[in-house]
Order: C-alpha cells, then structure tokens, then sequence
C-alpha cells in the first residue's frame, strides 16, 4: 500500500475522529500526526486495505487514551478546592468521581474505553460504535454492563465501609 496515499485519504478522517473524542485541535493535531508515524511504522500489519479506516481510528483512540491517562495523573495533582461553602460537597464529588474511573479501570479493556469515552468525555454511542466498528446497539450494551458493575462495585465498598 501506497502510504502517501493513505495520508492523503484518511489525514482528516483520523484529525476529526480524535477532535470529537477530545475536543482540543492542538491535541487532535498532535495525536493525528503520531497515529500516522505509528501507521507508517506498521503498515506491514495492515492486511485489508478496506480496513484501514478502523485500523488508523483504533491507533489514533489508543493513543488518546494513554494521553488521557498520563494527563490525569498530573491534573490530580494540580486541582485546587473551590472556595465557598460547598468544599464538602466538592470534595465528595470529586472522590465519588475517582473512585468511578477507578473501578472502570479495572473492567475489560472494551467496558473501560466505551464507558469513560460516553460517561467521561461525553462522545455519543453512535460516535464510539463507529470507532469500534461496531453497532450502536453494541455500544449501548457495553456501556449498560460497564456503568451495572461499576455500580455494584461502589456499593460493596460502601457495605464495607460502614460494618
């Protein structure tokens, strides 16, 4: 396959596919620039040309997920309380809001990535079904099972906090 060619056709494809996932152009450039260089690094493993859509799109999404990973690991560090009366309610918030992307984190690689791209950056299950190459359908499903098991892991661990 031509790479030139796949730059050429799908260069915007990948750049808006990653502005919706994170809604920041500088970021959306830089992580479409990188998916390209990884394409091009392994574009050996590309076997279906009809593919290449998904194949860049599931580069691209993995990349944004490590970056998203990476940037909350210091933006927890930077964050400061509000002022005002609601420090409380602030503060359990944010802990609620923790310990959710703490338990996601610990399902299924695909339950992880479709529940915090709808719950957390607020992508549309038809826009993740067409990342996945799934049905809508599909995405509605993972992410039910995901938010079900995320729920009953925050309840035991309340039950385990009040015995």
């Amino acid at each position: 396959m031509d790479f030139e060619k796949i730059y050429s056709d799908y260069y915007t494809y990948v750049y808006r596919f990653l502005l919706s996932l994170g809604r920041d152009e500088s970021l959306a450039e830089e992580l479409t620039a990188e998916t390209f260089y990884r394409a091009y690094i392994n574009l050996a493993r590309l076997r279906d040309p009809a593919l290449c859509p998904t194949w860049l799109c599931s580069i691209a999404k993995n990349l944004y997920f490590t970056h998203i990973k990476h940037e909350s690991k210091f933006d927890s560090l930077d964050e400061k309380l509000p002022c005002g009366t609601d420090v409380a309610l602030s503060v359990e918030r944010k802990v609620l809001a923790e310990q959710i992307v703490e338990q996601a984190l610990r399902l299924e690689r695909i339950q992880t990535e479709v529940f915090l791209l709808h719950a957390m950056e607020g992508i549309s299950l038809k826009d993740i079904s067409l990342a996945f190459g799934k049905s809508e359908s599909w995405a509605r499903v993972v992410f039910y099972r995901a938010k079900q098991k995320i729920a009953d892991k925050l309840r035991d661990s309340r039950k385990d906090i009040s015995i």
